[in-house]
């Protein structure tokens, strides 16, 4: 008897070594689904197209970085189109709570991420609705624990209060803090917390929950129940501006060494995608992902994963790694690149192709199934939206068990005050991958 689609939530196979983790899911996996058809179908676009900072790489996003010029040099953002900023579903958002709500614990909530040069944060944006009690919250930059990965101290003059919050599920004004001058100076290459949390002096009352990106949904198939379906982000959406600033210093050996991936102008090869950090100790949470079966998996059904990513440019895609990895079963699966049909993946690009053997086990880091293209690869557009397809070969495999693994890069945390002192760390649910070629 298989396990009803219902009741699937995100696999984890193993503890992160010395990390204190936890995932958190409102609901089964078909309310997961229908809520992301809900976003689906509210028009919602996935990708936009303009090149903006995630935790210190560049990734083609959806921000609309014309759209505020007071906002200034962007920082991070994993904000969408200016029209579409983030999802207003509210299934979800995380809660945002002061201590005196009623039956609800207070909690805080955070993202991680690494400015890619020396900058004065200045404005900090997030998108938190507000439910009840006191309309004000409090934004601020804190530093890395580097012990556990997670909120430490909050910056001197990094934080601020705000009262212009709009309602939960609306879109698209942001929560918006603006920090005294002159900011505060953070470091290229350093780990850094947006913070939110109720203002301890005149929001103990406040109640709401912090939205979540477009950025990081994925498509879900499970041929025998249902076609494509989007799949939600977890990851906060939030955007941090300031200033750039001459560089404080000559850039270290360390820095160096774990500099963001660049064009090699020497071959012409480029990073089409990527959402890897090399500033972050692994690349991807080991044996944490979204599950790929078989037709053939002892009580479980068949599932598919797809990424979705926009290249700046037209490229050649020659090359494709991604963080699959295996648990049981022929170990052998199906990669390729896919077309877009109405923000959900279409056809097969032709040449876009192809089997992997020997996949790493889940739980291992950190290598990757990696899929070379034959000849020069296939040709994609600038500004087209395409597709990361993993799947079971069910021909000849198709007892495969396996995840595609998470990507270090969009973690996230919360925090009890009056149960603990300590945060507990969440990802964001984006499936981490690589994706490179030449310049056309």
């Amino acid at each position: 008897m298989k396990i009803p689609f219902a009741t699937w939530p995100i696999i984890r196979t193993n503890k992160w070594a010395g990390r204190k983790f936890s995932l958190t899911w409102k609901g089964s996996l078909t309310a997961l689904c229908l809520a992301s058809a809900l976003i689906f179908a509210g028009g919602g676009t996935l990708l936009g197209q303009s090149p903006v900072q995630i935790n210190g790489m560049g990734v083609t996003a959806g921000t609309d970085e014309s759209g505020d010029a007071s906002a200034g040099y962007i920082i991070f953002s994993n904000l969408g189109s200016k029209d579409d900023l983030y999802s207003t579903s509210s299934v979800f958002a995380k809660a945002v709570v002061g201590r005196a709500v009623n039956q609800t614990p207070e909690q805080w909530d955070a993202i991680r991420f690494v400015p890619k040069v020396d900058v004065q944060a200045t404005v900090l944006e997030a998108a938190i609705g507000y439910i009840s009690g006191d309309k004000v919250v409090q934004l601020g930059i804190y530093s890395n624990n580097d012990i556990f990965s997670t909120p430490d101290t909050l910056l001197p003059g990094g934080q601020g209060s705000t009262t212009d919050i709009p309602d939960l599920g609306e879109c698209c004004q942001l929560a918006r803090v603006t920090l005294p001058a002159p900011g505060v100076t953070l470091t290229a290459g350093t780990i850094y917390w947006l913070v939110a949390s109720p203002d301890e002096v005149n929001g103990t009352s406040f109640n709401g929950a912090w939205q979540v990106a477009h950025l990081g949904e994925h498509g879900l198939l499970a041929p025998s129940i249902q076609p494509w379906v989007l799949s939600p982000s977890g990851w906060l959406a939030t955007r941090v501006s300031g200033t750039r600033l001459q560089t404080l210093g000559p850039l270290s050996a360390e820095k160096r060494k774990n500099a963001p991936l660049r064009p090699n102008a020497a071959s012409g090869r480029v990073t089409i995608f990527s959402n890897l950090n090399h500033f972050f100790p692994q690349p991807y949470i080991p044996g944490i992902g979204w599950p790929i079966m078989g037709n053939n998996v002892l009580f479980s059904i068949e599932e598919w994963q797809a990424l979705p990513f926009t290249p700046r440019a037209d490229v050649q895609v020659n090359t494709v790694k991604a963080a699959l990895s295996h648990t049981s079963g022929t170990n052998l699966i199906n990669l390729g690149i896919y077309s877009d049909s109405g923000g959900l993946p279409g056809s097969p690009m032709p040449g876009g192709q192809g089997s992997i053997a020997n996949l790493p086990n889940s739980g291992q880091c950190c290598d990757f199934a990696t899929l070379r293209l034959p000849g020069d690869g296939i040709a994609l557009m600038a500004s087209t939206q395409y597709w990361l397809v993993a799947s079971p070969d069910n021909l000849n495999a198709a007892d495969f068990k396996g995840l595609w693994q998470i990507s270090s890069s969009n973690l996230c945390a919360t925090l009890l005050p009056k149960q603990s002192s300590f945060w507990t760390d969440f990802t964001g649910n984006w499936m981490a991958a690589q994706i490179a070629g030449t310049n056309q």
